[in-house]
């Protein structure tokens, strides 16, 4: 048995570069690691692994790690090995969607919590842990592609019930605690707890149904922000919530105009704008799209020249560095090749730009028709339903006056003594009436603001960001081919003084 050193570290990149040495591990830089392992160092916390996002495999067993934490942007985790620690919380991992294999056998956790995102999860390994709840066990039901389970050492391995309980509940296991699990012990299983499993099927069912429910109405709900349609089915709702006087829309012949007629004209524009909307959304979208896929293009056109000269370069100098002495010549003659290749990489760089320009003009053209469209059919919307409104306002001034009229010739009919006393007051209801439509007008108006302004913004936004992420493209370029001409220098100077070296 292994003896834990009395002295506690946290990870760090010296223990890091000492596994590399180890393990004789060979990369360009240390950030490119992909498998780490470091074992039986006494490590305490986990921390410095910033920059290591390329990491697959992380394996820190037999330490002193109370915490799993500070790895929650390695989410190219595949594997993730933190055996014999003495965590007691399993929590930190809900980034880590890749995670296929996860070991924490032998810690002091008591609870099977924070795994939820772990969708992927093949292999899960919790032995010689604290986990004595059965029922708890059921939370294990989520992971559709767990193969491998392994549970022994728990309180809860030695119920009676734990393994057909298992086998009846986690669907798809192969292995449970290192032993092949056999088909007539699953259907044994299943027997056993029948009447259990199709009341927690039949309540799987709802909640999926209810969860794919709400998925739908959040998708909705992020394609109608997406779109500038948010608040558009609620517009009418919302201008009669804002009326300056409820009681007055209260009154039953008004309310026939407004629900009956009203609303269903108000609504069938609106809903004509919303799905124009949609459709121009759908087209910027696929448009965007394009684009991207053409900038893909252009950019695998001038790579594969670029690395075809990088190639041809290189294999002048591992020519020359196999040659037992260069005359001043054919080191010129690198320098030369050199600056070739320096100046054909800029070139391409240059009708790279120059492509890009032209795709970028394009892009932006096609934004800006689209956003000219949008405008041109809001305004166009916006003004029929401010005519829809000029409308309905008198309709319901008219029927206003002959409601009146009828309080003050004493044809109540059915009305209640609060809507005769507003009646009554003919002044007092025309002016109610005519600041709702005010108000009405008013909203309309600034909903047309809003929505020309978002897409405005939009639009400019999207041209700021594709000439931005072309300028950003270009100067990191032209520094890596700036780069890769000094270090091509440096290399041909070495050869020059390790040449006159030889000759002296």
């Amino acid at each position: 048995m292994t003896t834990i050193p009395s002295t506690a570290v946290v990870l760090n990149v010296d223990l890091i570069q000492q596994y590399m040495k180890r393990e004789k591990v060979h990369v360009q830089e240390i950030w490119d690691l992909e498998k780490l392992v470091i074992s039986f160092k006494s490590i305490r916390q986990i921390d410095n692994l910033q920059g290591f996002e390329r990491l697959t495999r992380l394996k820190l067993d037999n330490n002193l790690i109370p915490r799993i934490e500070r790895i929650d942007h390695l989410v190219n985790l595949v594997e993730l090995d933190l055996s014999f620690n003495q965590i007691t919380k399993i929590e930190g991992l809900d980034t880590l969607v890749n995670l296929r294999e996860l070991y924490l056998f032998s810690n002091q956790i008591s609870t099977l919590e924070g795994m939820d995102c772990l969708t992927q999860l093949r292999i899960l390994s919790l032995g010689d842990n604290q986990i004595d709840d059965l029922d708890s066990l059921l939370y294990l039901r989520q992971f559709e592609h767990l193969q491998a389970l392994t549970l022994k050492g728990n309180p809860v391995a030695g119920d009676d019930d734990y393994k057909l309980y298992l086998l009846a509940h986690i669907r798809g296991l192969r292995y449970l605690d290192y032993q092949l699990v056999k088909p007539a012990e699953v259907r044994a299983a299943r027997n056993q707890y029948q009447t259990q499993l199709q009341e927690l099927e039949e309540k799987e069912t709802i909640d999926e149904a209810r969860r794919e429910a709400d998925r739908n109405h959040d998708e909705q709900l992020t394609l109608a922000q997406e779109a500038n349609v948010a608040g558009l089915d609620t517009l009418f709702d919302t201008l009669l919530g804002g009326d300056g006087d409820q009681q007055i829309m209260s009154i039953a012949a008004i309310q026939t105009v407004v629900e009956g007629q009203y609303r269903p004209e108000f609504n069938r524009i609106v809903d004509q704008l919303r799905e124009f909307m949609l459709g121009q959304h759908a087209l910027m979208v696929e448009e965007c799209r394009q684009y991207d896929l053409v900038m893909s293009h252009i950019l695998e056109d001038s790579v594969a020249p670029s690395i075809e000269r990088i190639r041809a370069f290189n294999k002048l100098m591992k020519r020359a560095r196999r040659q037992a002495a260069l005359t001043p010549e054919q080191l010129d003659e690198l320098v030369h090749a050199n600056s070739r290749l320096y100046d054909e990489l800029m070139d391409i760089e240059f009708a790279h730009v120059e492509k890009a320009e032209d795709i970028i003009t394009e892009h932006v053209t096609h934004i800006r028709d689209i956003f000219t469209v949008i405008k041109e059919s809001v305004v166009s919307h916006m003004r029929q339903l401010h005519e829809c409104e000029e409308q309905h306002f008198e309709l319901m001034i008219a029927c206003a006056q002959e409601e009146i009229t009828k309080v003050i010739d004493g044809e109540g009919g059915d009305r209640s003594e609060e809507e005769a006393a507003l009646l009554s007051d003919k002044t007092a209801v025309t002016n109610a009436l005519k600041s709702g439509s005010g108000h009405r007008s008013q909203a309309i108006q600034e909903k047309e603001d809003m929505i020309l302004d978002h897409e405005k913004e939009r639009c400019e936004e999207r041209e700021r960001h594709v000439r931005r992420m072309e300028d950003e493209r270009n100067r990191a370029r032209v520094s890596e081919i700036w780069n890769l001409n000094q270090e091509h220098r440096r290399q041909i100077q070495e050869l020059r003084e390790g040449f006159d070296e030889d000759d002296s």
